[in-house]
């Protein structure tokens, strides 16, 4: 690749920096009335979908969602036996302030 060009593509060891650093603050992670559904139908916690995002690994993508250009990723973590997915998009607010919503499953 010449030196003159920008590559775009977050890496997946890049998201998993942004993700982790995003979830240290809760205020900044931001749960969908579906996933607030499938969370009460899964008999998932709060708890265990931040400790997905702090402790996870990416099982699939980064890649760019088609209808928001957002950047979209499954980070699966087992504990206590149990195997928490979730499904995070980094989300570039107006104001420049970068946000993860959530889906669970």
């Amino acid at each position: 690749m010449p030196k003159n060009v920008v590559n775009f593509d977050l890496t997946a060891p890049a998201a998993l920096k942004i993700i982790r650093h995003l979830a240290q603050e809760s205020e900044l992670v931001f749960l969908l009335t579906h996933v607030k559904k499938r969370m009460k139908q899964r008999h998932i916690t709060i708890g265990q979908i931040l400790r997905c995002l702090l402790k996870g690994e990416i099982t699939e993508g980064p890649y760019r969602e088609i209808s928001t250009g957002n950047w979209r990723m499954r980070l699966e973590l087992k504990e206590s036996g149990q195997l928490v997915t979730v499904v995070a998009e980094l989300y570039t607010a107006e104001n420049g302030e970068k946000i993860i919503i959530i889906t669970t499953f």
